[in-house]
């Protein structure tokens, strides 16, 4: 991504700018928020006072790693767990930054879990190339 690593950090936190509405349960970004503090959430504004906690934040090093516990959409139904990493590493000059995210899901589903990797895959994906627009491009909504 063409930022530091403290502004990837930064952007990557600010979920609410870059994370799709099509993947949210109330349909607007804007609900999503995260706070990056211990016991800190990436949580979801529902109507009427109600809510989504999407992930837990277990582990922050600002502007090098953050790490999340908790199954995204579909995956909380299940008897499930997940943890995603998301790496900061700096990549060939100080004003750009190689992101490395892994999310693994464990548990078990009737359907199995392997037909599920890569619908998820793809979601995360997607979501990771609008935070990128988001870093590269001001005007992106």
């Amino acid at each position: 991504m063409n930022a530091s690593q403290a502004a990837t950090f930064k952007a990557f936190s600010q979920i609410g700018t870059w994370w799709s509405s099509a993947h949210t349960w109330s349909g607007d970004s804007q609900n999503l928020s995260m706070d990056v503090r211990p016991g800190g959430l990436f949580v979801e504004k529902l109507p009427e006072g109600g809510f989504v906690e999407h992930m837990r934040i277990v582990y922050a090093a600002p502007g090098k790693m953050i790490r999340l516990k908790g199954e995204l959409g579909p995956l909380q139904e299940m008897a499930v767990m997940g943890s995603m990493s998301v790496q900061f590493d700096q990549a060939a000059s100080a004003d750009k930054t190689l992101v490395l995210v892994k999310y693994e899901i464990s548990g078990y589903s009737p359907t199995g879990l392997k037909a599920l990797a890569p619908l998820v895959d793809s979601v995360i994906a997607e979501q990771f190339d609008r935070l990128k627009k988001r870093i590269e491009d001001p005007d992106f909504k």
